[in-house]
């Protein structure tokens, strides 16, 4: 987990990519008491993961959810997640931290998570790195 400030905007990042993971960061953004109007969602799985009951545990935490798809290996579509929980979906990782950054508010929080693709790619874009190094289990 990684706090990073950027233009008065906080994103938390978390790999988050198993069913323990989403709890241990869920339990901590509930913790923080932060009204989920104030809070935006950039998720994605892979699809070899436990996405829909991921995406379940996380629904409560926002009320504006943003899906894409990582690059990596095989992700869920942003089209599935909205499926099962209400969200609207970008074809970029860039794209949908632009989305995230104009509709966050300077007292929310953006949390991005469900994927170590997705956060290595976010976390380049957000500190201006050409790439940042997925780390391996």
């Amino acid at each position: 987990m990684e706090s990073i400030r950027r233009e008065g905007v906080e994103y938390l990042l978390d790999g988050a990519h198993n069913l323990d993971g989403v709890e241990a960061l869920a339990s901590h953004v509930e913790q923080r008491g932060i009204d989920p109007q104030n809070v935006i969602l950039v998720f994605g799985a892979m699809r070899d993961k436990a996405w829909q009951a991921m995406i379940q545990r996380l629904r409560s935490l926002s009320t504006e959810r943003i899906y894409v798809e990582p690059c990596g290996r095989a992700a869920v579509s942003p089209d599935d997640l909205s499926g099962l929980v209400p969200g609207r979906g970008c074809t970029t990782v860039p794209e949908a931290i632009e989305v995230a950054s104009m509709l966050a508010r300077p007292d929310g929080l953006v949390v991005i998570c469900g994927s170590l693709y997705l956060v290595a790619e976010a976390r380049a874009g957000l500190l201006s790195l050409t790439m940042d190094r997925i780390v391996a289990l």
